[in-house]
């Protein structure tokens, strides 16, 4: 009897939503969707218990059914579920294996955006994904897990198509990954000394996963929890989202993410990542793992590519990879990519590979910042590179050992070239360099505008 009356309230209100803002709509018909399963489900419940004289627990069970309701009608745009109602650790399914080309293997289509699934004791769970985008002969594929990119197809100088991201077959792969092939990476990416930082007076010690430093936000990070899909339209974009909560591997404050991956005007992809403290002051530093080698992702060694980095300094770093807090400049050293050049043309005086954060240069405030120019001569692609952030984490992927990666093929040392706009690394504890503190009411915004070529 309620159930009907719920749902024929419902109905009346799309009604007079819809012609005001869809968008309105879509969020009420989730809360009335969430609403149905909270509210709904205990009402009848309780309409049994008193029916047959069981009031025993009706109490305790109203109380419990107000403040899960509350939970999940009370947020703001995001649409997040509050994190005790929704379990990080056991996803329900995985998503398609990708052919080599990028495509989902036996998939007419992709898994419908933001399907929750439950159990039967009323913990629900965000289900895995796959979500391609598509204009042309230019696709890619992502998934929901650690907002991952799997993939990214485009033609060579001969039209041939080839997937130009390294990674995996499977999101098992990915759950157990320690590469963080094409992750969105955070809290804050990069390393952090000792594994602490203080604010405002305030000490806070965080989760080492690396000895006894912090890498890419500790051992559970951004790369490994499920994002709820806020939006999806194939032609245009994906829109992930996060609820990371206080005290989250020793964070500090709840904060609201989100990444939108947008195919832009013809062969050019930008990311969006946003983040929204909403009760302390915390670092914020998110930042695309996307693992790059543009004659295709089984070609082999990346180190015969063409790079340019318009940066003239770098962060130099100690036997941790910690940055030791100068800034030096770059010109007549092996990290000298003023002008173009292969990748290991100077790869004998760095025995370890390049991985290093560089000053990227700057521009004037309207315009973002040119970051690199990457070329691969027998496939003819080039990929310029664009972001708002001040510097570039350069990887020439020195800790792939015999990686098995998509299709079977096994990626060796050099085998992916990253380019991870972000701001400095362990910035919280050097504070000569940009600072990544965000506070309540301010917003992280961080851009990021790849255009591919080939010729």
């Amino acid at each position: 009897m309620f159930q009907r009356w719920f749902y024929d309230r419902y109905k009346e209100a799309v009604k007079v939503t819809m012609p005001l803002s869809p968008w309105v709509a879509r969020q009420l018909s989730k809360w009335f969707n969430d609403a149905l399963y909270f509210v709904v489900k205990p009402i009848n419940r309780m309409e049994f218990e008193i029916k047959n004289g069981k009031m025993d627990g009706l109490v305790n069970l109203l109380r419990k059914t107000a403040k899960e309701a509350w939970d999940v009608l009370s947020y703001d745009t995001f649409s997040l579920k509050h994190e005790k109602l929704i379990s990080w650790d056991k996803p329900k399914s995985s998503f398609v294996k990708l052919n080599v080309d990028g495509s989902a293997k036996g998939q007419p289509g992709v898994t419908a955006p933001g399907k929750v699934i439950r159990d039967e004791d009323g913990t629900q769970y965000e289900e895995i994904g796959v979500y391609e985008l598509k204009k042309g002969d230019f696709f890619a594929n992502f998934t929901n897990y650690g907002a991952v990119m799997l993939s990214l197809v485009l033609p060579d100088k001969t039209g041939k198509l080839d997937d130009i991201v390294l990674g995996y077959d499977s999101v098992e792969d990915y759950k157990n990954d320690t590469t963080y092939f094409g992750a969105i990476v955070g809290r804050v990416a990069n390393r952090i000394k000792g594994a602490e930082f203080t604010i405002n007076g305030v000490s806070y010690k965080l989760v080492a996963n690396e000895g006894k430093n912090t890498l890419h936000g500790g051992s559970k990070g951004f790369a490994d929890v499920i994002w709820h899909v806020r939006n999806y339209k194939q032609d245009s974009h994906v829109t992930f989202t996060y609820y990371s909560f206080d005290g989250e591997q020793g964070f500090p404050g709840n904060l609201q993410v989100s990444v939108t991956y947008m195919i832009i005007g013809t062969n050019k992809l930008g990311v969006k990542m946003e983040a929204k403290p909403l009760n302390k002051a915390t670092p914020v530093n998110l930042a695309l793992h996307t693992y790059w080698n543009l004659g295709g992702h089984s070609s082999g060694d990346i180190l015969s590519h063409t790079l340019q980095l318009f940066g003239s300094s770098i962060t130099p770093v100690d036997d941790e990879l910690i940055p030791t807090g100068k800034i030096d400049p770059v010109q007549g050293t092996p990290y000298d990519f003023l002008q173009p050049h292969e990748i290991g043309s100077m790869l004998d005086q760095l025995p370890h590979g390049y991985d290093v954060n560089y000053v990227l240069d700057k521009s004037s405030p309207q315009h973002l910042r040119k970051v690199a120019v990457v070329h691969e001569s027998k496939s003819g692609r080039k990929m310029e590179l664009w972001t708002n952030k001040p510097g570039v984490q350069v990887y020439t992927s020195n800790m792939l050992k015999s990686e098995k990666g998509k299709d079977g093929f096994v990626y060796s040392t050099y085998a992916g070239l990253c380019l991870e706009t972000q701001g400095f690394p362990d910035s919280v504890n050097h504070p000569n360099f940009p600072s990544q503190i965000v506070n309540p009411g301010e917003t992280y915004k961080h851009f990021m505008v790849f255009r591919f070529t080939a010729n």
